[in-house]
């Protein structure tokens, strides 16, 4: 985070502990997501209330143990186009957003909408899988990739931006994702049912991340998310 390096200079900052682990049950599997109260009551979910209310605890948990807590979207966010050409009938924009008077409050994306009215699904990606979003594009996907990766992070430096947060970098790779989506939101050739997001490795777990805290990404393809993911 902007504050610590490492977890023991968080947790020496924070005074945080990690779970008594003796008074949690054990369970030798994966959880089933679908239980509640798993090890302990055990007891089946069978109605969309109780999955609605596993599902807020679930991302209530992966937030306080994994995730670091982050800000509500904002509500200033702004576009400029930066550049513009056709490649083979491709619209290909690189577009600059920015939400706030913090010079590092901004994210870059590149943006390739195929010819035709639409309106298009869309493939999102990070900066290092360019060329996944090209082969979507050739399928009728509108492409995006944002600056969220090892390669090219303009997120990374939102822990600076929004220093009362204790986020991790995957999550500040996912907020940035979702901010992605926001822009998207306001295009009228976007079909808006049909936003997808993917990344492979640690690009895979925050595509979970994204997914798991924004409902506006209707599909995910989490490529050898790995541990943690």
């Amino acid at each position: 985070s902007a504050q610590d390096s490492t977890w023991d200079a968080w947790q020496s900052r924070t005074g945080e502990l990690p779970p008594n682990f003796d008074r949690m049950p054990s369970i030798p599997f994966l959880p089933d997501p679908l239980v509640w109260n798993e090890g302990e009551q055990s007891l089946p979910i069978t109605t969309m209330a109780q999955w609605h209310s596993q599902r807020d605890w679930m991302k209530e948990k992966v937030r306080e143990l994994f995730a670091g807590t982050f800000p509500d979207p904002p509500k200033n966010l702004s576009s400029s186009i930066l550049e513009e050409h056709l490649e083979h009938e491709v619209r290909v924009q690189r577009i600059e957003l920015r939400f706030g008077t913090h010079p590092d409050a901004k994210l870059n994306l590149e943006v390739f909408t195929p010819p035709g009215k639409g309106p298009f699904p869309v493939f999102v990606t990070q900066w290092n899988h360019r060329g996944w979003a090209q082969i979507a594009v050739r399928r009728g996907y509108i492409g995006v990739i944002y600056a969220g990766a090892d390669e090219y992070d303009d997120t990374i430096l939102y822990q600076e931006v929004y220093p009362g947060y204790d986020w991790t970098a995957l999550m500040t790779r996912a907020w940035g994702a979702s901010r992605a989506v926001d822009y998207l939101y306001t295009l009228p050739e976007v079909d808006k049912a049909k936003i997808a997001l993917t990344g492979h490795s640690r690009n895979g777990k925050l595509s979970l991340l994204a997914g798991a805290f924004d409902p506006r990404f209707t599909a995910i393809i989490s490529s050898s998310g790995g541990t943690g993911g």
